[in-house]
């Protein structure tokens, strides 16, 4: 315990704001649930003074302002989960349902999860298990058997449905529409060029922009792949390389599991449409080509394509 405090004083002078990082890495040691609380209160007062030094150069002022929202809801939700571990579940109950009122925020289910249980609210506490079990991203196998132990198969079933709605209506919410130039060209394999709204029509589609040879963008391409594994069959995945990729580079991705297709935009053209700024970014387009989520992360990737993944919307 003292030497993870002395190392988290030390990264905390070094990088101030990583200390809802150091927060979270901390809290994997419940001694010390009373230094996150400190650090976590330090947090929420920073981004209350909304200090514009915080905002990157390619972010718009309402991108910002939502992305400070975001992360005070992930502070609140860090408090709530030190809270438990330091045994006062009550007010952890405070904090987490502060936490995941505005959105899916599937960090903290099994942590409201186990609040609820403990101050004997078992029906909050299973309409959070069945949060926790239609995640895409859940790979726990025993909330099933823990809420069937609490209630019976249908009560369990009518959960799980309605935990699957509020995860596509939050989701779909998040959206935000862009439609995608005319005219941008990819160069695919061959050295053919393709109209990327032609290659993305008729399917949900990722796009991922990478720099062959980033070594970071390779270990997240492969987990990129393990999306695609699990994604719906009308999902499509196509990798594009700001310069063309080089054959070492694409033995290279094929040695690790990766393949998805690979195209290359030398002109430019895909990066201005995008808007990319930098790799690996990931964008999802709906069935009709239209940009949904720009510049989203690999933990949402799942949930969206599931949310875009059904008949299009028709119009009139």
């Amino acid at each position: 315990t003292a030497d993870v405090r002395q190392w988290a004083d030390r990264w905390l002078v070094l990088e101030p704001s990583a200390r809802q990082r150091i927060a979270e890495d901390v809290l994997r040691n419940p001694s010390l649930a009373q230094y996150a609380l400190t650090l976590l209160a330090e947090e929420r007062e920073a981004l209350l003074a909304d200090d514009d030094t915080r905002r990157p150069l390619h972010e718009a002022v309402p991108e910002h302002q939502a992305r400070l929202e975001r992360e005070r809801l992930v502070v609140l939700g860090l408090a709530g989960r030190a809270l438990l571990r330091a045994g006062d579940a009550a007010a952890a109950q405070i904090y987490l349902d502060s936490a995941i009122a505005d959105g899916w925020n599937a960090s903290f289910f099994q942590d409201l999860a186990d609040a609820r249980f403990a101050t004997s609210d078992v029906t909050g506490g299973v309409e959070m298990l069945a949060r926790v079990a239609v995640d895409p991203n859940n790979s726990a196998s025993d909330g099933a058997s823990r809420a069937l132990a609490l209630v019976d198969s249908s009560s369990w079933a009518a959960q799980l449905a309605r935990a699957r709605e509020l995860m596509i209506t939050a989701t779909l919410a998040d959206a935000r529409p862009r439609e995608l130039d005319r005219g941008v060209e990819l160069v695919d394999g061959e050295g053919n060029k393709r109209d990327l709204h032609d290659l993305a029509r008729g399917y949900v589609t990722i796009i991922a922009f990478f720099w062959p040879s980033c070594v970071a963008c390779d270990a997240d391409l492969g987990s990129l792949e393990a999306v695609r594994a699990r994604a719906p069959a009308s999902t499509r995945v196509i990798l594009v390389s700001e310069r063309p990729a080089s054959e070492n580079d694409l033995a290279r991705l094929r040695a690790s599991g990766i393949d998805s297709p690979v195209m290359a935009d030398p002109s430019g053209q895909g990066a201005r449409a995008l808007h990319v700024w930098g790799w690996p970014s990931y964008f999802v387009l709906d069935q009709r080509g239209t940009i949904q989520f720009s510049h989203t992360s690999l933990e949402d990737l799942p949930r969206q394509v599931l949310a875009l993944a059904g008949p299009p919307p028709v119009v009139f």
